[in-house]
């Protein structure tokens, strides 16, 4: 009987899971296709593949990463998985939250009490994480407001100021990589033939590429001199 109740249980959630996530991709490719076809918004093929290439060499790597999603299967169970991958902040909000919930429990415990556990603990950050988001969405419209144009218009530089204070952090630890990218970022800039919607992601390939090089050419100086 227990082994009948465990596999319906997981029978039940994986259909569910399948059938959230599905409603989940289409929900939101709907907006995306009402707002720019029926509504006249879009903002052209351009911008969304920059947009795309962008988000694609930042996360791009998650997309196909089969050992995360094998370990949060085995530590969270599929239905907290499955509501960690529809909310997203997977390692920093809703693991923690999961392995928080399942912290009382003994290592020999049942695994069908654990992933319950871990899915009530996601689930509890879901809703705080939203009930949270809602009101700072909603003050922060409110403050936007009041605001002066003066001080909006410095919120432009707000994520090239993120993006400077991130290039900053690690070019301390490694100054010649930083320069090495800098430049490449500098030259592929610079080239008019590379289309705009491909410099970031040229950048990016160029970087890796001149950096990688830098380091084989030292390795090999280094094993030369010994």
């Amino acid at each position: 009987m227990e082994e009948q109740t465990r596999e319906k249980y997981y029978e039940s959630v994986h259909q569910w899971g399948r059938v959230t996530l599905t409603a989940a991709i289409f929900l939101f490719l709907g907006i995306g296709c009402y707002l720019s076809f029926v509504k006249g918004l879009h903002p052209g093929w351009e911008v969304i593949f920059t947009a795309f290439l962008a988000v694609a060499a930042m996360v791009g790597h998650t997309w196909v990463n089969l050992g995360d999603l094998v370990l949060y299967l085995l530590l969270m169970g599929p239905a907290a998985t499955y509501m960690s991958q529809l909310t997203g902040n997977v390692k920093n909000m809703r693991l923690p939250s999961a392995l928080a919930s399942c912290a009382m429990l003994d290592e020999k415990e049942d695994r069908i009490k654990r992933d319950i556990l871990a899915t009530y603990g996601v689930a509890a950050s879901v809703v705080v994480n939203t009930v949270f988001l809602g009101i700072l969405a909603a003050a922060g419209h409110f403050i936007l407001k009041v605001l002066p144009k003066e001080f909006l218009d410095t919120l432009h530089y707000i994520i090239p100021a993120l993006f400077g204070a991130i290039l900053g952090q690690f070019a301390l630890k490694n100054r010649k990589v930083a320069a090495v990218s800098m430049l490449m970022v500098g030259i592929v800039i610079s080239i008019p033939v590379i289309p705009v919607f491909l410099k970031a992601i040229a950048a990016i390939v160029f970087s890796a590429s001149a950096n990688l090089l830098l380091h084989k050419w030292e390795r090999k100086k280094g094993n030369g001199q010994k």
